[in-house]
């Protein structure tokens, strides 16, 4: 589920506070505005997500970022994510060793000389690789599961 702030309303008159209402139906898919280091943990990443677009989110597993993909199409991840241009990217869920963290990459089939590929979507559209640097985090909102019920036709 996602957060949205609306102004309460009351016998038609729009009062100074605002309530944060679940809704469901959001995109599933965010990405923090601030770059965050490598060796916080997943809990860590999780909280920062939760803060910064609602409860409902937590930090991104490669496995669903493949599925959307798979169901959605790159363009959309691309939009939801701000992944907009060649080499952007985003912290995941888990480590491949203690001293790298897994990212989603956008390479556009032009994979950097040198870089360590632990799985693709498409021809090296968006990879898999882990390190040890700065970097935002991909936020999933699970409860988003009627994001397709949604869409403008």
């Amino acid at each position: 589920m996602c957060a949205k702030s609306v102004p309460i309303l009351w016998l038609g008159v729009v009062l100074l506070s605002s309530l944060s209402l679940m809704t469901q139906g959001c995109q599933p898919f965010e990405r923090t505005a601030t770059s965050y280091p490598w060796d916080m943990t997943d809990a860590e990443m999780d909280l920062v997500c939760q803060g910064e677009f609602g409860p409902g989110f937590r930090l991104a597993a490669w496995e669903e970022v493949a599925s959307f993909v798979q169901e959605y199409g790159l363009d959309e991840f691309y939009t939801q994510t701000g992944m907009t241009g060649y080499r952007s990217n985003g912290w995941l869920r888990g480590f491949y060793s203690s001293n790298r963290r897994y990212f989603a990459e956008r390479h556009d089939g032009n994979v950097p000389s040198g870089w360590l590929v632990h799985a693709q979507i498409g021809s090296h559209d968006i990879d898999l690789g882990s390190y040890y640097n700065s970097r935002p985090i991909l936020c999933y909102a699970p409860e988003a599961s009627n994001f397709a019920q949604n869409q403008a036709p």
